[in-house]
């Protein structure tokens, strides 16, 4: 599996590279690219199955180089200080997307998620790429909407409130998001963050807030006020003192 990294800071890539190796044997490391001439030269020289490519190289976009290259047959995974690019990352079929500074634990199962994908090319077996297929921080996710995909960071949402089968997300910096998608499916995908449901209709960020008042209500960092369904509210109570 020819492998190359395309990043302007090299310590990158002597790291990822021993680590990967040890974790996939048939990896074959061929290159590094520091500049973006360099990049596109190693592209169409070595014709590799897969791409580490850092989003932001000084003096131009990693996408602009995939948009020039004549060699278009691999995946990619990107590196960034920031995840300000992860829906161009989408659009691009990316198959992960790593903050920096990299932790081998991270990159892995983007790696394989191209693993996967590079196998079945070779099987012949090609399906079209969801959002969904793709990994990115931890820290962020992707709210479908009626749209297409927004991205937000999971700590700037107060609270998410479900209305006529769709979701109403509500953040810190920026008005309010309408999802296409069931309140149960936030539930489920924010399950594992400080987000507790209060009420079938209410999902919201512990980290949020601000009040509890008897009547079984929860005053949020917005101002708002969150209803506390009867059969919850004691495992509430229970859960609100564990965390002091």
């Amino acid at each position: 599996m020819k492998t190359i990294v395309v990043d302007h800071e090299p310590r990158y890539y002597h790291s990822v590279a021993q680590a990967l190796q040890s974790h996939c044997p048939q990896m074959e490391f061929t290159g590094l690219a520091t500049t973006y001439e360099g990049a596109l030269n190693l592209m169409d020289k070595v014709h590799p199955a897969l791409i580490f490519m850092e989003v932001d190289m000084p003096g131009v976009n990693a996408f602009e180089i995939l948009r020039k290259t004549s060699w278009s047959n691999f995946e990619t995974i990107f590196f960034s200080h920031s995840s300000d690019q992860a829906l161009e990352a989408i659009k691009h079929q990316a198959c992960g997307y790593v903050l920096k500074p990299l932790r081998i634990e991270e990159v892995i199962p983007a790696f394989e998620v191209a693993r996967g994908r590079i196998k079945n090319k070779k099987k012949g077996d090609v399906h079209p790429v969801s959002p969904q297929s793709i990994l990115f921080p931890e820290n962020l996710i992707g709210i479908p909407t009626m749209e297409g995909f927004d991205f937000i960071r999971i700590d700037d949402i107060i609270r998410c409130e479900g209305f006529q089968r769709c979701t109403r997300i509500i953040t810190k910096d920026r008005s309010d998001i309408i999802s296409s998608y069931h309140i149960g499916v936030f539930s489920k995908r924010l399950s594992s963050g400080c987000f507790y449901l209060t009420h079938k209709s209410h999902l919201i960020n512990l980290q949020h807030i601000r009040s509890y008042l008897k009547e079984g209500t929860i005053k949020m960092s917005d101002g708002t006020c969150v209803p506390v369904s009867k059969r919850r509210k004691s495992e509430f109570l229970n859960l609100l003192m564990k965390s002091r």
